[in-house]
């Protein structure tokens, strides 16, 4: 064979010739090398500084840069300059460089000259770049997404082999850029979960409703710090065991239960009041509401959430017992006011009747026996008003240690019960209606000593206090006092605690049921309060609160000096004739020159038919209430306009105004309660003409 013709052969290489030698080599090369960038590992970071030296030692550049394109903005990812690498080596605009255009072209550009060709790209002036080659990096969609130039100062040709190794590097490249991204999505994930779980765990621990979650079996998985103080556990205690023993109320927990095994709420999406159970087995009334909790694979657990209402139960069971007091203190209050009526005729017509009776006559005991009845009888209606809307209290300030010596003084007075009182020096006075009052703390003490049958000691005890708006009672914020009536008697059994206020409500084989429903009534309409605590065989104790008044003297009983009737002319104005009547006879029997009204109209006409003729009256007794006709606020308006000096004296049966309580300041120089007897009347028609 002609060696010319088949050119030079190495005796080496059996017959290959030289250039398909050099071809198997470099394919051999970038076999090694692919197999290198390939089985780099490591960090993204790492990896792009190891592929950036090693093209620019491979290729014998100046300076390699390999940037991730991010919108608009190419972010150098590694640097590689004369044998030294920087990472994370700053960013600069994408358009008007060169690599914009291996962006768009999608393929390797080479630019010579390029720094007049791209005058605007400052990194290219920055590194004194003559030659360009730029390659792009795609990622698994086909996206460019990163841009690997090669810049040097002179001129640099790029052979099909150096073109061949940039396209090994770039697709490593691109495969490194996704990952990157892809480890911070996730790190940013990670960090938001952490930060959701960080408030969570903050929320799950400071939220003051119990929490606890469960497994699908419902064994418990974990309860917040509120559920463990409520209740007296630890999560040690609880993990693993079946949530039903945190209940008292089986139907309950067994309707929560299948609510949330049906994957529903509630009946009508409403909370669930269940009764639950504390580890030293008291129990307590709750509202719960639970939910599933679900993830990709299905059902992974519930959560219960439920609060104690214990409180808020208290409270409405307070509005509850008003509520009620007030509903029948109406119809109470309308029946003592028609009795009143009635009673002031009998009363009346028994003075009159006594006032004609001799000493030793027979009839004269069974008038006074007669007069004692009504005057119980009105005692009757007495607190009917004040447990009724009327009955309001006719303040003023008041000591209370002698006024509770003497409650207890009379009450236990003979007894086997003494008293014992608690009561500081700087105790505060209040204002109220002292009478009112008394009947209260008469009332407690009577029902002390009849819980004692074999005696004993009632304690009183007396504090100041400050109310505020978190102290759970239905009290204006502010001083005041308490006084605590407290005995050692049988107690009273739970199940009666919550009635005992309502009105004739008793567990005495005698008794009416009124006295602590009237006692209540009382104090609230002192804008205080009056609960109570007992427990059976120690006792029972009841607090009664009632806003501390100002330091004023009391005013000093006074005894009025007997009238003389002479000359002395009255108008009495009543819509009930009998009480009119019977008024009328008792005055006339006194000396008194009467005239009578039904309404304030003809009272009005009468007091000006008798001023036009030179004479007035010296009294004007007036109903404060006339139904369908003028009451006596709006007559004492007329009268006090034709006669600034009309002495009037207000009466009603049914104190529901606050006139009765501050009859002065609405022009009134006097008022009586009615049923009255002669003495009363005869008292008050005095107090109005000396006043």
């Amino acid at each position: 064979m002609n060696s010319k013709a088949e050119g030079p052969r190495d005796a080496a290489d059996n017959g290959t010739t030289a250039p398909d030698r050099q071809g198997a080599a470099t394919i051999e090369r970038l076999k090694k090398i692919a197999e290198l960038s390939m089985t780099l590992s490591g960090e993204p970071v790492d990896i792009f500084r190891r592929i950036a030296g090693m093209i620019g030692e491979l290729l014998d550049v100046k300076v390699v840069c390999l940037s991730e394109i991010d919108g608009g903005d190419l972010n150098f990812l590694s640097v590689y300059r004369s044998g030294d690498i920087m990472t994370d080596a700053g960013t600069c605009v994408l358009a008007n460089t060169p690599c914009s255009t291996v962006q768009d072209t999608r393929d390797l550009r080479v630019y010579h000259d390029v720094v007049n060709k791209f005058p605007e790209a400052v990194f290219l002036k920055k590194h004194n770049a003559y030659t360009y080659c730029g390659f792009p990096s795609l990622d698994s969609e086909g996206k460019v997404v990163a841009v690997m130039c090669l810049l040097d100062d002179h001129y640099h040709p790029f052979s099909e082999e150096d073109k061949d190794l940039l396209r090994i590097f770039a697709q490593r490249i691109g495969v490194e850029v996704e990952r990157k991204n892809r480890l911070a999505q996730q790190k940013k994930a990670e960090l938001r979960l952490a930060r959701q779980q960080a408030e969570f765990d903050a929320i799950f621990n400071a939220i003051s409703d119990c929490v606890v979650f469960v497994d699908p079996d419902f064994r418990i998985l974990q309860i917040n710090p509120a559920l463990g103080r409520q209740c007296g556990y630890t999560m040690e205690e609880l993990s693993g065991r079946n949530v039903s023993e945190l209940f008292a109320d089986p139907g309950g927990s067994r309707l929560l239960r299948r609510c949330l095994e049906q994957g529903g709420t509630p009946p009508q999406g409403r909370v669930q009041k269940i009764q639950f159970r504390r580890k030293n087995g008291t129990t307590f009334s709750g509202e719960a509401l639970g939910s599933r909790v679900e993830d990709d694979d299905g059902l992974s657990g519930h959560i219960i959430i439920f609060r104690d209402i214990t409180e808020r139960d208290r409270q409405e069971e307070i509005l509850r017992r008003l509520d009620r007091l007030d509903s029948l203190g109406i119809l109470a209050g309308g029946i003592a006011h028609d009795f009143n009526n009635l009673l002031t005729a009998i009363l009346g017509n028994i003075s009159l009747a006594s006032m004609h009776a001799t000493a030793d006559d027979p009839v004269t005991e069974y008038l006074q026996d007669a007069e004692k009845a009504a005057v119980r009888a009105r005692d009757l209606t007495g607190q009917l008003l004040t447990f009724s809307r009327g009955g309001q209290p006719i303040k003023k300030p008041v000591s209370l240690p002698p006024l509770l010596s003497e409650s207890a003084s009379f009450v236990l007075s003979g007894s086997n019960v003494r008293c014992r009182f608690d009561v500081p020096d700087d105790l505060q006075r209040i204002e109220a209606d002292p009478g009112q009052l008394s009947q209260v703390i008469n009332n407690l003490l009577i029902n002390a000593m009849q819980a004692m049958p074999r005696g004993g000691t009632i304690e009183i005890e007396c504090r100041n206090v400050s109310i505020d708006a978190q102290s759970g009672l239905p009290l204006t914020p502010g001083p005041h006092v308490r006084i605590t009536v407290r005995d050692h008697g049988i107690g009273i059994p739970e199940q009666y605690l919550e009635r005992i206020f309502d009105p004739y409500f008793t567990t005495k084989q005698k008794g009416s049921g009124l006295g602590l429903a009237t006692a209540s009534s009382i104090i609230t309409r002192h804008g205080g309060y009056m609960e109570v605590e007992s427990e059976r065989g120690k006792g029972t104790s009841f607090h009664i609160y009632l806003p501390a008044g100002s330091a004023k003297r009391e005013e000093q009983p006074h005894t009025m000096e007997p009238v003389s009737a002479a000359r002395r002319r009255i108008l009495i104005m009543d819509d009930e004739e009998p009480v009119r009547r019977v008024a009328a006879e008792m005055l006339s029997e006194k000396g008194f020159l009467v005239e009578t009204a039904a309404d304030g109209a003809e009272a009005v006409d009468k007091y000006a038919s008798f001023l036009k003729r030179g004479r007035r009256f010296d009294v004007v007794i007036m109903d404060l209430t006339i139904p369908g006709g003028m009451g006596g606020l709006e007559a004492i308006g007329k009268l006090r306009e034709m006669d600034p000096d009309v002495r009037a004296i207000v009466s009603s049966g049914y104190s529901n105004d606050p006139i009765m309580a501050n009859h002065a300041g609405h022009g009134f120089a006097g008022v009586i309660a009615k049923p009255y007897r002669l003495d009363d009347l005869m008292e008050v028609i005095a107090s109005a003409l000396k006043g």
